[in-house]
């Protein structure tokens, strides 16, 4: 069987969700020990985000990015980020959203969201890359 990052982080997620808050430094030691013995050191990285991915799926968590230039309100982010969840995955239940908040001053009036891996841009830049698209497919 050949051993990969996920491999690990589903062997991990296990080992880890019925331990007790003392065991973790011991289960942590054991599994840098395995990578170091089996000359995967270099995986860590891509098992630290593997067990990420793992975590969130056997807990029914999602994980959202939330991007403005501007500080908007949780009651406003929330309820934008409920709308794309109704509409990206309409048949799960209530769901658990991890939400990180980014201010990012370059993003210009709207706002950019990442759930699973799908990047909902509504910025005014990408409705202007777009107006930009079709004038440039209507004048050839």
């Amino acid at each position: 069987m050949r051993l990969t990052p996920r491999t690990y982080a589903e062997a991990l997620y296990e080992s880890v969700k019925a331990a007790s808050e003392k065991e973790l430094p011991a289960i942590m030691r054991r599994l840098l020990q395995l990578l170091q013995r089996r000359r995967h050191w270099n995986m860590l990285p891509k098992i630290i985000r593997a067990f990420d991915e793992v975590l969130f799926e056997k807990e029914g968590m999602i994980a959202a990015t939330f991007t403005s230039g501007k500080e908007h309100g949780s009651t406003h982010e929330k309820e934008w980020i409920k709308q794309l969840l109704n509409a990206l995955y309409p048949h799960e239940g209530k769901r658990n959203v991890v939400l990180e908040r980014i201010v990012d001053p370059s993003v210009i009036g709207g706002m950019k969201m990442k759930v699973r891996g799908f990047i909902y841009d509504a910025s005014i830049e990408a409705l202007l890359k777009k107006l930009r698209e079709k004038l440039s497919q209507t004048q050839h």
